[in-house]
């Protein structure tokens, strides 16, 4: 639908409402005038948050549904590529898939059931149930991920104090 507003905004002090045809000036008290500015500013900023939120968000989705991966430490799910360029956001301090095709194959796993999508995993009871770190990243999770991580990795993780969970159901 066609809005005749064009622009509304402040000018030294006086809101200045344009209509395609007519300009019409209202004049406002410095303060309301610094207060609708301050307004104006949040909201701006706000968007900014939301929009690098969202990208950031974008950035841990699987790209593609082929060549997907999950991590036999977190069960995060991305592409082979993903875990390539950024390695596991909740793990590539143990494990170090980033750059690493090796470490991808050993530490990750093709076969796994379920998906759930996690946008605040500090407030899903989802994540509390699937036993996901309540300071995971947002992202794409594997219910159950078929496969274990090599003793070495275990051991590390308990050294520095992380309980390693199996996301292996297939046993059960």
């Amino acid at each position: 639908m066609w809005d005749p507003w064009e622009r509304r905004g402040l000018i030294y002090g006086h809101l200045v409402v344009k209509k395609q045809t007519s300009e019409h000036r209202i004049v406002v008290s410095d303060s309301a005038a610094q207060q609708i500015t301050e307004q104006r500013s949040i909201l701006i900023a706000v968007t900014v948050q939301y929009t690098i939120e969202r990208r950031l968000i974008m950035e841990t989705v699987p790209k593609d549904l082929r060549s997907l991966r999950a991590c036999l430490s977190c069960a995060l799910i991305k592409t082979f590529d993903q875990f390539e360029l950024d390695g596991c956001d909740n793990c590539d301090e143990i494990l170090r898939l980033k750059n690493s095709k090796e470490h991808i194959m050993e530490y990750t796993s093709s076969n796994f059931d379920g998906m759930i999508a996690v946008m605040s995993p500090e407030d899903s009871w989802v994540c509390k149930w699937q036993r996901i770190n309540r300071n995971a990243s947002k992202g794409v999770y594997a219910i159950s991920v078929t496969g274990r991580l090599p003793m070495a990795i275990i051991r590390e993780m308990k050294s520095r104090g992380i309980t390693y969970i199996s996301r292996d159901r297939s046993q059960r």
